[in-house]
């Protein structure tokens, strides 16, 4: 035989060779619950299998198949009835290309139901895929428990027992995908869905609706990717542990009526270092406790963390609760209708609110509790809040002990039933094109109301291009006489809402009006008063010959219009101007800005 003949003989065999190898390595086996076959050997993987009763393997075959390769695939059918016993996965695949699939017949769902044993479990094996089957549980253990590596779950269909989780992962690396999943235990510490100790977790499309006896879905992931989650009835909906160094992604969580601590919950867990988190399209409603709450122990955050497009609403105390948290940028959401407030930070630092509404809360819309550094709310909205009838309530903006050098730019405080800002105690920062209007309820002056802006020590706080009108009983509230001191280039008009001219100010002493205020004491020389002329007693823009309209003053790294250029006062304005808010982002640790936002004003 020639060379080239001989080169061709062996291409020939070779490629045969890998036909047969590839056959080898890749067979699928049938499973009934009443299947013929109690074990399959050597031959089977040369056999063409049909899928029928007599050629099927029953599940004690199924769970004999040791010898499984990379590859093969176990196809489960609802034909011969429901499975009794449960799947043990014999053997894992080489990788993620090859892997042992168990899955169902197309156009089949396939059940399998035991009591008392968990009902499906992987037992250590990697690189498995279990697809299309449904695990219910009738006794006290768990629907499905995965461990090893490179574990998927697709289109899954899982219910837990009386006495443990509905879906069990210890794999390091898990991608859940489809899948519903309840349990029957009756404690806030099972889950419908728990993941444990992995590095890599990758989630979409997961339901959990519960009879409100357990909690929803836990991760425990050092990278979690996941996005349309959907918890329903739950105790908490939906908890994330956060260690050092880990890293969330999440996108449209959805919790409702969810009956205890929170709707959605990031736990710090042993003062973490090192956390990334970016959600979005954040849902939570009905909760018992908080819809959202971010906290634990201390934690330090990297740079760059957001959370955006959210809804928080109708929660028995707050639609957000964030302590401890650094370096977010939390932007375009509402928190509203609320029982308690509708976004409380606390012992939190370097932070950006921009773009967020609360409004119709019970207590507070916006509310720095305690320990809140350089964060800075712009273009936010805090309207109607106070709606539970206890004395102190209704703060649009508020600032607590230890809340310093914060800054409130280019927002909007309406019809706040205490004030539409309160910044007590040692809180200091800044106040920058406000429009505050409104504020302060005449039937509960009793209760301590205050109007416009209440500044326990208002030489800590500057005040400078703001809109005040209309708030009851004083535009101005503070315990110093020395009020005004830094607060310059506002325009005031104390006409509407029961509000009387004598009443102005009041310093701690004395009641003063606003001639007394402005002329006798000399305060606010740029300052004016007279009728702003909004657009609408609801539209706060300005309109031609508003006093208001070019009379506040540039104010070096809040606007980009550059000098001698005129700036107008409120909230929203007459002229369109850009708002860099310069100095004032997220900055890194070296004090660089590295987050920053830009926001148009609009223009009627």
């Amino acid at each position: 035989m020639g060379e080239p003949m001989m080169k061709k003989l062996l291409s020939i065999l070779l490629f045969v060779g890998m036909v047969w190898g590839g056959s080898a390595q890749a067979a699928t086996y049938y499973v009934w619950a009443n299947g013929g076959r109690s074990a399959c050997g050597a031959d089977d993987k040369t056999s063409a299998l049909v899928n029928s009763q007599a050629t099927a393997l029953n599940m004690t075959g199924a769970n004999a198949c040791n010898g499984l390769s990379a590859g093969d695939v176990l196809k489960f059918s609802s034909a011969g009835g429901d499975f009794t016993t449960a799947y043990v996965v014999g053997n894992g695949g080489s990788d993620d290309n090859n892997r042992i699939t168990a899955t169902n017949v197309s156009g089949e769902s396939p059940l399998i139901t035991v009591g008392g044993a968990t009902t499906c479990i992987t037992n250590d094996r990697n690189w498995v895929t279990i697809d299309g089957i449904n695990a219910t549980q009738t006794g006290t253990g768990k629907a499905i428990s995965v461990s090893g590596t490179g574990t998927k779950l697709r289109n899954i269909i899982a219910h837990g027992g009386t006495a443990s989780h509905g879906i069990l992962s210890t794999s390091s690396v898990i991608d859940l995908y489809n899948i519903t999943a309840t349990t029957a235990v009756n404690d806030a510490a099972y889950f419908a869905i728990i993941v444990n100790n992995a590095t890599t977790t990758t989630a979409d499309g997961i339901t959990v609706s519960s009879p409100g006896i357990s909690s929803g879905i836990s991760f425990k992931s050092a990278s979690l990717t996941a996005s349309n989650l959907s918890v329903t009835g739950a105790k908490t909906g939906i908890t994330v542990n956060l260690y050092t160094n880990y890293s969330v992604t999440g996108t449209n969580w959805s919790t409702i009526n969810c009956t205890y601590y929170a709707g959605i919950y990031l736990a710090h867990v042993g003062n973490p270092t090192g956390l990334k988190v970016n959600l979005s399209g954040m849902t939570s409603t009905g909760t018992t406790g908080a819809g959202l709450r971010i906290s634990g122990a201390g934690a330090t955050y990297l740079t760059g963390n957001t959370l955006n497009n959210f809804t928080l609403s109708n929660n028995s105390t707050s639609g957000a609760i964030f302590s401890v948290i650094s370096n977010f940028a939390i932007s375009n959401g509402t928190a509203n209708n609320n029982t308690a407030g509708g976004i409380t930070l606390e012992t939190s630092s370097n932070n950006i609110i921009s773009g967020v509404t609360t409004s119709y809360n019970g207590v507070d819309g916006l509310s720095f509790l305690s320990g809140v550094t350089n964060t800075n709310v712009v273009y936010s909205t805090s309207n109607y809040n106070g709606q539970v009838d206890v004395s102190g309530n209704g703060d649009g903006f508020t600032s607590h002990t230890g809340c310093i050098g914060n800054m409130f730019a280019y927002d909007v405080a309406v019809g706040n039933k205490n004030s539409g800002h309160a910044h007590v105690n040692d809180s200091s920062g800044s106040i920058y094109n406000n429009t505050i209007y409104g504020n302060g309820d005449s039937t509960s002056i009793n209760m301590g109301v205050r109007g416009g802006i209440d500044a326990g020590t208002p030489a800590n706080w500057t005040l400078k291009n703001n809109l005040l009108m209309a708030n009851y009983p004083y535009e101005l509230y503070t315990g110093d006489v020395n009020v005004g001191a830094t607060f310059n280039n506002n325009v005031y008009y104390h006409v509407g809402n029961n509000a009387t001219e004598a009443s102005f100010v009041y310093d701690g002493t004395n009641i003063k009006t606003w001639s007394t205020y402005h002329t006798t004491d000399g305060k606010e020389t740029s300052s004016i008063y007279g009728d702003p002329l909004f657009y609408s007693a609801t539209d706060f823009h300005l309109t031609p010959g508003s006093p208001a309209a070019g009379a506040g003053t540039f104010i070096p790294g809040v606007h980009d219009q550059p000098a001698p250029n005129n700036v107008d006062l409120g909230g929203q304005e007459f002229n369109s101007m850009a708002i860099n808010l310069g100095a004032y982002g997220i900055k890194d640790s070296n004090g660089s800005v590295v987050t920053r936002p830009t926001l148009k004003g609009m223009m009627r």
